[in-house]
């Protein structure tokens, strides 16, 4: 059986369960209304190749200055984030802001 959409919004979810990944038809997944609180928990979903829309308003990351970009960054597939459209100028600023704030935390790194 192959699942191309699920619906796991308003739930009490705080992270993302490995075993999504192992859906590598899905297409749509809605985790919104759930009490996600690490951006981190995103990057797990970069293995789902198809996957081009998500719904993650509503949890604590939201809240994270850089959240539409981290998720755009860690799921470049995305077409629509939070039932908003991705735009090509958004991917292109999200790369900007990819790149300077990496730089600026190797640079912490360095530093330290």
């Amino acid at each position: 059986m192959t699942l191309g959409w699920l619906d796991l919004s308003c739930n009490k979810f705080t992270s993302i369960d490995p075993v999504l990944c192992e859906l590598r038809e899905l297409r749509v997944l809605y985790l919104h209304g759930n009490g996600i609180w690490d951006l981190s928990e995103v990057d797990k979903l970069g293995e789902l190749q198809h996957l081009h829309s998500i719904t993650l308003h509503g949890n604590a990351i939201e809240t994270h200055r850089g959240y539409r970009n981290h998720v755009i960054s860690a799921l470049p597939q995305l077409k629509t984030m939070d039932f908003s459209c991705v735009t090509r100028e958004e991917r292109v600023l999200t790369e900007v802001w990819f790149q300077s704030s990496s730089r600026g935390r190797n640079t912490k790194e360095s530093l330290q």
